[in-house]
Parts: C-alpha cells; sequence; structure tokens
C-alpha cells in the first residue's frame, strides 16, 4: 500500500472530535513512529507494507480519547525521547519554560546544586543534568511506579540524577544545602475537572494534576515552605501554576519569606509560572 493512501485511510478512520491539524499531525507520528518514515516521504506516496488493520488497536485507542504518547509509550521534551506510562504526566512544551529559566540563571558552567520536587517521569531533572553537567542534580517523588519510569529514563539518557521517593506534604526535605529548586506540582482546582479534555482526566494520573478546591495551594504552600529550609539565602525558587491563581500563588510564596517573587507569562501570555529568591 502506497503511504499515503494508508495516511488518507487512518486520518478518515480517526474520527474523534478533535482540530483537523491536530488529527492530521498524530495520524502523522503514529506512522513516522510504525514504519520510519519522515512526513515528507509519508505524503509523497512511499510503497510500505502496512495496511488499515495493522493500526486498529491504535486507532481505537486514539478515538476513546487516549493520548498518543501512552500508546506510542514515550513523548518528547527539551528535543530528547521520555519513556511515558501512565503514572507519569505527558511532558509538556510549557514546562520548558523551567528549564530555560533554570539555565539561564545559572549558567553552563554551574556546578551547584539542584532539586526537582515531584519529578514524575523526570524530564525537568534530567534535562537540567544534561544542559547544566558540572551541577549536582536531585529529584523526589512520590509515586513508586513514577519514579521507576525515572529512573529508566535517567539511563536511557546517561543523565546523573540522585532520584528519592518522598513525599513533600509528609515529609522534609532532607538534603544538602540547594542553590534552586524547581518543581511542577499538583495545581488543578477538581471544579476546574470539568473543563478539560477526556485526554487529560481520563488517562493522566489524578494525584499528579488536581488539588482540593478548598486548599489549592497545598502544594506550592508546603514546597515554599520546605524548600526555604534548604535552599541558600539568593537561591532560586521557581514553579509551574495555575493561571487562576497566580496572584494567591506569588503572595503565597512571598509569605514564606521570598524577594523578588516574580509571575511569568507562557507563550500564549497566561500566566505561568513563579519564581523567587531565598532570603537569608
Amino acid at each position: 500500500m502506497h503511504s499515503r493512501e494508508l495516511y488518507d485511510q487512518l486520518l478518515q478512520a480517526f474520527t474523534r472530535t478533535l482540530p483537523e491539524e491536530e488529527k492530521r499531525a498524530a495520524i502523522r507520528w503514529l506512522l513516522e513512529e510504525r514504519t520510519g518514515l519522515k512526513a515528507a516521504d509519508l505524503l509523497t506516496g512511499k510503497e510500505i507494507p502496512l495496511l488499515p488493520r495493522h493500526f486498529e488497536q491504535e486507532l481505537k485507542r486514539l478515538n476513546a480519547g487516549e493520548p498518543l504518547q501512552y500508546i506510542l509509550g514515550h513523548g518528547y521534551f527539551y528535543g530528547r525521547r521520555f519513556r511515558v506510562s501512565s503514572a507519569v504526566l505527558i511532558p509538556r512544551p510549557e514546562t520548558e519554560w523551567i528549564v530555560e529559566k533554570v539555565v539561564h540563571h545559572a549558567g553552563k558552567e554551574f556546578s551547584g546544586s539542584l532539586l526537582d520536587v515531584g519529578t514524575g517521569s523526570g524530564c525537568i531533572a534530567i534535562t537540567l543534568a544534561l544542559e547544566l553537567p558540572h551541577a549536582n542534580v536531585f529529584a523526589t517523588e512520590v509515586d513508586a511506579h513514577a519514579l521507576s519510569v525515572a529512573r529508566d529514563n535517567a539511563r536511557q539518557l546517561h543523565a546523573a540524577v540522585n532520584f528519592q521517593q518522598h513525599d513533600i506534604l509528609t515529609e522534609e526535605l532532607s538534603f544538602p544545602a540547594m542553590d534552586i529548586v524547581v518543581s511542577n506540582p499538583p495545581y488543578i482546582r477538581e471544579a476546574e475537572r470539568v473543563t478539560m479534555d477526556i485526554q487529560v482526566t481520563g488517562f493522566e494520573p489524578h494525584r499528579a494534576l488536581f488539588v482540593p478546591d478548598d486548599n489549592s495551594m497545598i502544594f506550592h504552600r508546603v514546597l515554599a515552605q520546605k524548600a526555604k529550609l534548604i535552599l541558600k539565602p539568593g537561591g532560586l525558587l521557581c514553579m509551574e501554576i495555575n493561571e487562576a491563581l497566580s496572584r494567591m500563588t506569588a503572595d503565597t510564596v512571598r509569605d514564606a519569606g521570598y524577594s523578588d517573587v516574580t509571575i511569568h507569562q507562557d507563550l500564549d501570555g497566561k500566566d505561568r509560572y513563579v519564581t523567587a529568591l531565598a532570603t537569608a
């Protein structure tokens, strides 16, 4: 079968309601992974020994709303391939800003210590270990299955990261003095769940996503307080946040004893990150 013909048939069979370009991108990615051909080869009609029936299970899962990254078993972050499973969030491009901020703040020759709290797939910690090869990188994760994924990613990418199973809500941070602490903690309020896509609510780990409506600052508050105890004076705290709670998050961080508390926007102009410096 010609690759263009297969592409068209799979696109037609992908019946879930999504923007057309998103559907096309998913089918191209699926075909590239399964055939080894690039998008240009697929669309110019290369002969390939595959038929639509070879993709029945993948299409069934796509039409049910399952993210393609879980179907393929990997996603991409900062240009690198990371294994993913249902135990971890899918790495997202907007989270790459945290890496950019830390690298810019620290400089490529940085040889201090940094900690990623709630590492999930390990994408932030591993990327920082590779971008800052002289740094001492630590990472924590409460979920044992997620921690296994992160450790596997570090092995595959040859990144030196010291992982530790740890619950930020119930345990103190027992690490040496840190220059930088980063985190992409849970921050979506339960009430916001109804507005979200089934790809997220139906498949990604809720533990890594949601916070109670009546205690929406729980992770950012505890993280700011406990990070303050291990950050050196002037050390950087950098966290991803809920756009709707940006001012509240900044106030929470300020109340925990930080200076230079700043809200940053993502490429869509949404409040997405807070940075701050630990005071003495």
